[in-house]
């Protein structure tokens, strides 16, 4: 019970942040005021989620969906965040990789492949079923869980969180992890770009370089 309490905390008060933001925003057409605020509440929820042990990723998460949903200026809202986005992440990727224990890799080697193998395979087939369910045409379901595939920030985030809480060797987790993400994001976009070019989701691109070669033609 106490573990469904803090995800019910998490997420009211990631709702109430949202609210927040949402009421706010509209208030001035200072994008500078609007990057304070934000700011400003992330950094309060965030503080209470450490405060009260809960879950950061999914309290803020929480805060954007609400947003998007609530807000009718969420568009201005995350473009003033697009302009810190880069920074951001640029620094969360220096110190998540900082975690990367080289020297580990050997001893993690099997767990790590099992990792790669058992989350593609769980994509693909997870997709599949989902997609008949869903009614969704063949193409799709042959091709979604290939755009499934590339792995970033909320997995590194989440394996740094559970080597703070668990009771487990230092940078075994993060190693796997990070070891993973950088295959998946090697293989990732080309994986993607094979399921929209089946899917014919970029057939307007490709008929149009089609077209151009042969003008020049």
């Amino acid at each position: 019970m106490l573990v469904f309490g803090e995800l019910f905390l998490a997420i009211s008060i990631g709702i109430v942040a949202g609210v927040i933001i949402s009421f706010l925003a509209p208030r001035t057409n200072n994008n500078a005021k609007i990057l304070v605020a934000l700011i400003g509440i992330i950094a309060l929820s965030t503080g209470i989620a450490e405060t009260f042990q809960l879950s950061p990723i999914l309290l803020n998460m929480t805060t954007g969906v609400t947003i998007t949903n609530l807000s009718t200026m969420r568009n201005k809202i995350f473009k003033v965040l697009e302009g810190i986005e880069l920074p951001v992440l640029v620094a969360f990727l220096t110190l998540a990789g900082a975690k990367l224990n080289i020297s580990l890799i050997p001893d993690v080697g099997l767990i790590g492949v099992g990792y790669i193998f058992a989350r593609s395979i769980g994509k693909i087939i997870g997709a599949r079923v989902g997609c008949r369910l869903a009614g969704f045409e063949k193409c799709y379901r042959e091709n979604l869980g290939f755009s499934l595939i590339p792995q970033a920030g909320v997995a590194i985030g989440l394996s740094v969180i559970a080597e703070q809480k668990l009771d487990m060797d230092v940078g075994v987790v993060t190693t796997v992890i990070l070891a993973a993400v950088i295959v998946f994001e090697v293989i990732g976009p080309l994986l993607v770009k094979f399921a929209l070019q089946n899917t014919g989701e970029v057939e307007g691109e490709t008929q149009e370089s089609e077209n151009s070669e042969k003008m020049e033609d």
